[in-house]
């Protein structure tokens, strides 16, 4: 791996690890409400919290929701790092590129998202670029 790829390696996992915990009353507000993952929308407060492995988020699966914990289960979930929040899901799929596998039920995290940071242009799946700097490496 190269030092350029060593160093962003670094940075992502820094930025990993420089997380803070979450402060969810800074993302809800009594008239707020979100779409569960079956599609109600509902106040986040009864949301579940989901622990990724790395960081506690806020998932978008009203407790009790079998249908929405159903959904959450069968496909994979993009978690921004800066907003705490599950922000997507996909189908599991193997990227054709690069090999890369998302898997059901499993958690991947990303460096932002449109409802963070404004006029977000591109954000990168961090456990994807970390795969790809250490395939460079081999």
């Amino acid at each position: 791996m190269s030092e350029k790829e060593n160093k962003e390696v670094l940075e992502l996992l820094g930025v990993l690890r420089k997380l803070k915990p979450l402060d969810k009353s800074k993302l809800i507000t009594p008239e707020h409400t979100e779409a569960c993952a079956c599609g109600k929308s509902v106040s986040p407060t009864k949301f579940t919290m989901l622990d990724t492995g790395v960081m506690v988020v806020v998932n978008n699966v009203c407790k009790g929701c079998k249908e929405g914990a159903k959904e959450d289960s069968e496909l994979a979930r993009i978690v921004c790092v800066r907003c705490k929040k599950v922000v997507a899901r996909i189908k599991p799929q193997k990227d054709a590129k690069d090999g890369f596998v998302f898997e059901a039920g499993k958690s991947y995290h990303t460096d932002m998202c449109p409802g963070c940071v404004a006029n977000a242009e591109r954000s990168i799946i961090i456990e994807k670029r970390i795969l790809e700097l250490r395939k460079n490496k081999e």
